[in-house]
């Protein structure tokens, strides 16, 4: 037992001196994985509240399952599709809090997967290697070379390209989030994604930090309103991480100036990848709807909870609205 708890003291030590020495840029990401050692023996991995069955609604409904961290399984009126998905014990170091709500051999019929940019916590190779083969990958432009050993067929966008299957429609906005993977093995390029199907429509930020440029954008393409945004909510702190994430209070004010009818908060949770404490973004966001007095406008949901889009009343323009 104690040799395995060394060799993974001595791992993360080197990781977080490599890191601070060999790449600057992630000093801070050093720094949290020395200060955070002790999770390694205290924090054992925790059931989640719900687990998810799929299918998890009807052929006609839209309904959206918190697998964990970035991980969305959305049923978009009978196609099944998935956000950045991990499934694993780790994203490289941090080591996973919450156990998924549903594991990849349990989610069949799956059409399309969605990835939001290249860093470890968002393109999970075991993860995709183990959802089914006839799944379509659509990512960023540039990290097509990540993902070349997968059987799946891939489709790369740039920032402001759609992609249209049947009568589902990707539109791709770019976020103001760095995404390379280390050692410059992608683009830095992190796409948001607008889905739309019917009448409906679904915004999924997998990174970003508060970004206007994307909110007038967003707002031009949706002058309505959208059904359901999906923000990030955590890894804020340090200060400089803020470069990157949304803080709990930006990610709400981003998505209530995009004319969110229903805001799911997410990127949280699951795994400690910064220094704010694991259960402060969610207080915080929920503090900050009941000062802007806006709760009816939020969904948050436990991992493995699910949302149900109801049939939106006559929608409005928003123009005006949350500036």
């Amino acid at each position: 037992m104690i040799g395995p708890i060394i060799g993974i003291i001595l791992f993360i030590l080197l990781a977080a001196v490599a890191l601070f020495f060999i790449l600057p840029k992630y000093r801070p990401t050093a720094a949290y994985l020395a200060l955070n050692l002790g999770r390694e023996f205290t924090d054992k991995v925790k059931k989640p509240p719900k687990l998810l069955t799929v299918p998890m609604g009807k052929d006609n409904e839209v309904t959206l399952g918190w697998v964990g961290h970035s991980t969305w399984l959305v049923e978009m009126l009978g196609t099944r599709l998935i956000t950045d998905p991990i499934f694993s014990k780790r994203a490289v170091f941090p080591k996973r809090l919450v156990a998924p709500a549903v594991q990849p051999e349990q989610i069949d019929s799956l059409q399309f997967v969605l990835l939001s940019h290249a860093h470890f916590d968002h393109l999970d190779l075991a993860s995709l290697k183990a959802l089914p083969e006839e799944a379509v990958i659509v990512l960023p432009a540039g990290d097509e070379a990540v993902v070349q050993d997968l059987p799946h067929k891939k489709v790369a966008l740039k920032a402001n390209e759609s992609y249209s299957f049947e009568d589902l429609n990707f539109k791709t906005f770019q976020t103001r989030h760095k995404g390379e993977r280390a050692m410059g093995q992608s683009s830095k390029l992190t796409l948001a994604y607008l889905i739309q199907k019917g009448d409906y429509s679904i915004f999924y930020i997998g990174d970003s930090a508060y970004s206007r440029e994307l909110v007038e954008e967003v707002r031009e393409a949706c002058p309505q309103g959208i059904d359901a945004v999906l923000v990030p909510i955590a890894a804020y702190k340090p200060q400089e991480f803020q470069d990157d994430h949304c803080s709990p209070e930006d990610g709400l004010q981003m998505a209530l100036e995009m004319g969110a009818r229903s805001i799911l908060p997410m990127h949280h949770e699951t795994f400690q990848l910064s220094l704010e404490p694991i259960d402060e973004p969610l207080r915080r966001f929920k503090k900050a709807a009941e000062d802007l007095e806006v709760t009816k406008l939020i969904n948050p949901l436990p991992i493995g909870g699910t949302l149900t889009i109801e049939k939106s009343p006559a929608k409005k323009d928003i123009s005006k609205t949350y500036h």
